[in-house]
């Protein structure tokens, strides 16, 4: 299976591109290898990690490795966790804090609906916006007949049936990707569960072609 860590390793020649500069929120793990509870918090912050893959940038910092940034956020125990949006903090947790504790801290900053699993689904728009940044990489999970009619401008075509075969050619990518059927049905659900399960940050298209289509953008079709 394909591992692919979704939280990024920043230090402190990369903090301000990373993390000040960024263009969306910014959950930062503040941790040690020494410090058991931040191992114990380690798989709660990939998950989030995941589900809010192409909304929410997740960044791990060693304190030891940064002792500026440790000062700068007042790091008096660890793990903690900061939430950054445009540049400034907006929230913290200090502790191997429960998931649910993460999730509701970033809420309040992340928008956008929940599907099943807890994954975080985006709107027409909201992709649309993605897509210009180049930020994500758009997968079609449709049969080649529905795709070759109409689908998302840039959209690579890899049907369900494929999808895991794929991943590794996906990858090359490095981005987070955004899957869709035709309406967010089975077919993006079920490409969700793989993806998921091979631990590639993911999210899907809410509402499907449908969505995107009746909200006036663009679909590339067949002559």
């Amino acid at each position: 299976m394909l591992s692919q860590s979704p939280v990024t390793k920043v230090t402190e020649a990369t903090f301000e591109q990373e993390v000040l500069r960024s263009e969306i929120p910014v959950l930062i793990d503040l941790y040690a290898d020494w410090c058991a509870p931040c191992r114990t918090l380690s798989p709660r912050v990939e998950a989030v990690a995941r589900e809010y893959a192409g909304r929410l940038k997740v960044v791990k910092i060693n304190t030891d490795e940064s002792p500026r940034i440790a000062k700068a956020f007042r790091v008096q125990s660890i793990p903690m966790l900061v939430l950054i949006a445009e540049g400034r903090p907006v929230g913290m947790l200090q502790g191997a804090v429960p998931k649910e504790d993460i999730v509701k801290l970033v809420d309040e900053h992340v928008g956008g609906s929940v599907g099943p699993g807890g994954i975080q689904n985006l709107k027409a728009p909201e992709l649309a916006q993605l897509i210009k940044e180049r930020r994500v990489l758009v997968v079609d999970v449709r049969e080649a007949a529905p795709y070759q009619r109409a689908h998302i401008p840039t959209a690579v075509h890899a049907p369900l049936s494929d999808l895991e075969s794929k991943l590794a050619e996906l990858a090359v990518y490095r981005r987070p990707i955004i899957v869709y059927d035709r309406s967010y049905g089975d077919d993006a659900k079920k490409a969700l569960e793989v993806l998921t399960a091979n631990r590639v940050p993911s999210a899907a298209l809410e509402g499907g072609l449908l969505a995107w289509e009746s909200e006036g953008f663009d679909i590339e079709r067949s002559n």
